[in-house]
């Protein structure tokens, strides 16, 4: 199949917002994108990426009192690229520069949606009291500074007292790792064994996790062991 130059040209102008979507999508949590979605977002990245290195230059010049030549012509493609979009000509150069901003363009937009700054701003003016794309599990866990659990297995009697190591969610499970943990049994609170690292692999609706009062379960941890060696 034939691609037209005018298809060509779009596909490369297109390239700094798909590296800017491919980076923002492995960075953040949230729910699978659609095709649709991942093109419109690589279109609005792509603006953005262009049109912030277009000011970083014009702030260069500005700084710099028109002394660099490199920047005049740099600017000087900047406007012909603007002036001639819609044809067949493409400038290379523009291009690389948007693709290098476009990774600064997808740590800021991944810094702002961590932050869920257009939620909270949101919530606070009482537009919306929605806390993001991600699953509650998610937005649970990555909330505050959370690090000890308790993780109660209500269907094999067990409970998991732990530090977060890692996590990660499927359409049928739960993924936690946890490290310096004491299992108990939970209908006796009895302590059975301990253990370095515990992977659990659990159904959504088999498990409770709970953030314990005390904070400072790893250093009674090591003043225990400390003890028990002595």
């Amino acid at each position: 199949m034939d691609i037209s130059e005018l298809t060509l040209k779009l596909i490369i102008i297109l390239l700094p917002g798909i590296i800017a979507s491919i980076c923002f999508e492995k960075i953040t949590i949230h729910k699978n994108w659609t095709p649709f979605k991942f093109v419109y977002n690589s279109v609005l990245f792509g603006a953005l990426s262009y049109i912030s290195s277009n000011i970083t230059f014009l702030l260069i010049n500005f700084l710099t009192c028109s002394n660099f030549i490199f920047v005049k012509e740099t600017l000087g493609q900047f406007e012909d690229f603007w002036e001639n979009l819609s044809t067949k000509y493409i400038h290379f150069r523009i291009v690389i520069w948007a693709s290098l901003h476009s990774v600064v363009i997808a740590l800021i937009g991944s810094s702002l949606d961590h932050k869920k700054f257009f939620n909270n701003i949101s919530k606070s003016l009482g537009i919306s009291n929605k806390y993001g794309d991600e699953s509650l599990y998610y937005y649970f866990l990555n909330s505050g500074d959370i690090e000890e659990v308790y993780i109660r297995d209500d269907k094999n009697g067990l409970t998991y007292h732990g530090l977060i190591n890692a996590y990660s969610e499927t359409d049928s499970c739960i993924e936690i790792l946890l490290n310096d943990v004491i299992v108990y049994d939970t209908e006796f609170s009895k302590e059975l064994y301990k253990s370095n690292f515990i992977y659990l692999a659990k159904n959504k609706t088999e498990i409770s996790i709970e953030i314990p009062n005390n904070s400072n379960y790893g250093n009674e941890r090591k003043t225990t062991e400390t003890r028990e060696t002595e």
